[in-house]
C-alpha cells in the first residue's frame, strides 16, 4: 500500500512538474521575450546548436542593440544573450544566448519537405509570444494569404498586433505529436489586424549556415593537408615507380624479339608475351593510383567546401555626422 502511495505521489509531481515547466518545453517550440537596451522589446524562439541555444528573432530587434537580455519562464530572472548577427534581405536576426539551461528540450532547426502542404491544410495555428514578466500567450490565429516570401495572418478572436510581438512564433498544432515552428512575426499593418510573417522555409537557407557547426580553423587546415599529401604521395609512386617500370619491360618486350633462354638471361622474362602482361599489369596498377590521388584530392576540397564557415552579414552600423556651418548647425543621421 505504502508502495502504491509513493508511486502515485512521484507520478504526480512529475505531471506537476512538466506543467510547471510549460507547453514550450514539451513541445519543443520555446519562445522568449527579448529586452533590448534596458527600453525595447521584441520576442525569439530558441534552437539548439550543437552544444549552445541560439535564439531566432527579427532583425529590427536586435539590430543596434548593445545589450540583449532573454526572459524566458514566468517570473524568472533575465540572462544577457551575446553574438548579434543580421541578415541581409529579410528582416531576420540571431542571437547567441549562452548556458545550459533547457538545451535537451530544445529541437534544432529543421524544415520538412511538407511545409508547404502543412501550411495549406493546417488548422489550428497559433502565434507564440511571452511578455516582459516571462507569461507565455497562444493565441490563435488563421492564415489569410500566402505568397512565396510571407503569410498574413488575423487573430480568431478580436485581438490586434502589438508593439513588442515582432519575432513570435507562428506554430501549427497538429492532432498528434509535437508544435511545428511555421514562421517568424516581423511586421503588422497600420491598424494592427494583420500580422506579416516569415515562412519557415524561406528562412530555411540562412538559419541552417547558422546553425551548422564550425570546425576550427587549424582542423579544416589539417585534414586537407593530409589528403593532398596523400594524393601527391599516390600519383607520384604511381608515376615515378610503378608507371616508369612499365614502361621499362616494355621496352625489354619490343627490343627482344627473339624467345630465348639468352632473352630471359636479359629481359627477366621467358618469353615476349611474359613481359607484355606484366607491363599491362604495372600500367593498371599505376592507373589506379592515380584514381586514389586523384579521389584523395576532390575529397579534400569537398571538406573545405562544405566546412567553410558561412558567411554572415554583420549589421550596418549608423553614422552620425556633425557639422558646424556659418547658416548653423547640421546634424545627420545616416542608418
Amino acid at each position: 500500500m505504502k508502495k502504491y502511495i509513493l508511486c502515485l505521489l512521484a507520478s504526480t509531481l512529475w505531471f506537476l512538474s512538466q506543467g510547471i515547466q510549460g507547453q514550450a518545453l514539451t513541445n519543443g517550440v520555446r519562445v522568449v521575450n527579448l529586452k533590448v537596451d534596458y527600453d525595447e522589446e521584441g520576442q525569439g524562439t530558441v534552437f539548439r546548436r550543437n552544444g549552445e541555444r541560439l535564439v531566432v528573432t527579427a532583425g529590427h530587434v536586435v539590430k543596434n542593440g548593445a545589450v540583449v537580455e532573454v526572459v524566458s519562464e514566468l517570473n524568472g530572472a533575465k540572462s544577457e544573450a551575446s553574438g548579434v548577427h543580421l541578415f541581409s534581405g529579410l528582416d531576420l536576426g540571431t542571437v547567441t544566448w549562452p548556458g545550459q539551461a533547457y538545451l535537451e528540450e530544445l529541437r534544432p532547426w529543421k524544415v520538412g519537405g511538407n511545409y508547404r502542404k502543412l501550411l495549406r491544410t493546417g488548422k489550428d495555428f497559433r502565434l507564440v509570444t511571452r511578455d516582459k514578466d516571462g507569461r507565455e500567450s497562444r493565441r490563435e490565429v488563421r492564415v489569410v494569404g500566402a505568397e512565396d516570401d510571407k503569410l498574413d495572418i488575423h487573430f480568431v478572436r478580436d485581438f490586434t498586433f502589438e508593439e513588442g510581438e515582432s519575432g513570435g512564433a507562428l506554430i501549427l498544432r497538429p492532432k498528434s505529436g509535437k508544435d511545428i515552428y511555421m514562421g517568424l512575426l516581423y511586421e503588422k499593418s497600420g491598424d494592427g489586424a494583420t500580422g506579416y510573417v516569415y515562412p519557415a522555409d524561406v528562412m530555411d537557407d540562412l538559419i541552417k549556415r547558422r546553425m551548422k557547426e564550425i570546425k576550427s580553423s587549424s582542423v579544416r587546415k589539417l585534414i586537407p593537408a593530409i589528403g593532398y599529401l596523400g594524393a601527391v604521395v599516390a600519383v607520384g609512386t604511381g608515376y615515378l615507380s610503378t608507371y616508369q617500370n612499365a614502361e621499362k619491360v616494355y621496352e625489354d618486350y619490343a627490343n627482344n624479339l627473339q624467345e630465348s633462354t639468352y632473352a630471359a638471361l636479359n629481359t627477366g622474362f621467358s618469353s615476349r608475351g611474359a613481359a607484355y602482361k606484366e607491363s599491362e599489369r604495372l600500367r593498371k596498377k599505376s592507373l589506379r593510383l592515380y584514381m586514389v590521388g586523384g579521389g584523395l584530392a576532390v575529397g579534400s576540397a569537398l571538406y573545405q567546401l562544405v566546412t567553410k564557415p558561412s558567411k554572415i552579414d554583420k549589421p550596418v552600423d549608423n553614422d552620425f555626422e556633425f557639422k558646424v556651418e556659418s547658416s548653423g548647425v547640421s546634424l545627420t543621421y545616416t542608418f
